[in-house]
Parts: C-alpha cells; sequence; structure tokens
C-alpha cells in the first residue's frame, strides 16, 4: 500500500489579536476566520465610507449620507471585533476608525489604498484650511 499524503492540515484554534478596551481583551476577526459574507458586507461598507468622504470633498453631503456616513463604522465594528453591545455602543467614532484600520491591516493583500482615518484627516484639512 502507498503511503498516504497529507494534504490539508486544518487546525480549529486560531489565534486572534485582541483590542485592549477598558483593561479587558476583546478578539479581532482575522481574514481566515470571517465568513465569505462577512467579508463582502465589511468590504462593501468599507467601500462606501471611501465614496462618501470622496464626495464630501467636491460637495456637501446629504443628510441621508451625513447618517450612513456616522453608521457605517459601526456597522463594521460589530463584525470584526467580537465584543458585546455595551462596549460596541460605548466606542466612539475615532476608537471604531482605529479598529477598522487595524483589521485591514491585518488583511493580506486586502489593505485599501488610503485609509478611513487617512482619508478622514484629508477631508478636515481641505475643509479646515477652505481649501476646495
Amino acid at each position: 500500500m502507498a503511503a498516504q499524503r497529507q494534504i490539508l492540515n486544518l487546525d480549529s484554534l486560531v489565534d486572534r489579536p485582541v483590542v485592549l478596551i477598558d483593561g479587558k481583551e476583546y478578539e479581532l476577526v482575522t481574514h481566515d476566520t470571517l465568513t465569505p459574507l462577512d467579508a463582502h458586507r465589511v468590504t462593501s461598507m468599507h467601500k462606501r465610507i471611501g465614496v462618501i468622504l470622496g464626495k464630501s470633498e467636491q460637495s456637501d453631503l446629504t443628510a441621508d449620507e451625513e447618517k450612513e456616513l456616522e453608521t457605517l463604522p459601526a456597522r463594521i465594528c460589530r463584525v470584526v471585533l467580537e465584543a458585546p453591545d455595551d462596549i460596541q455602543a460605548a466606542l466612539t467614532d475615532k476608537q471604531r476608525t482605529m479598529i477598522i484600520d487595524v483589521f485591514w491591516r491585518m488583511l493580506p493583500n486586502r489593505q485599501p489604498a488610503v485609509s478611513i482615518s487617512q482619508a478622514r484627516a484629508a477631508t478636515e484639512s481641505t475643509t479646515s484650511t477652505g481649501v476646495n
């Protein structure tokens, strides 16, 4: 009988990076544990943030776009950060942006050209200097 070759080695225990919030560790989802549907959702929401921020450089946002821009980071964080609802709700927009940026940097070959924080900083500097 010929020796069998191992073709797949699976490990059900995954070391996940953690985010420390108020002294407690919460796991961040990694690319190998993200479901295809969640990966699609996160990617779509992240792209939408970029579209809205890009539009805000050229014209004022509609009320609906502003509302969407306010809710998208929280929606993404609920997918990528394994933390209870009370912790998720207590996060500031800045903290959510930091979590999302770290999540994107961890994904191989999936880094956005510009992170959310970089795009926001560029938009804010353009707005504050009055340059259009």
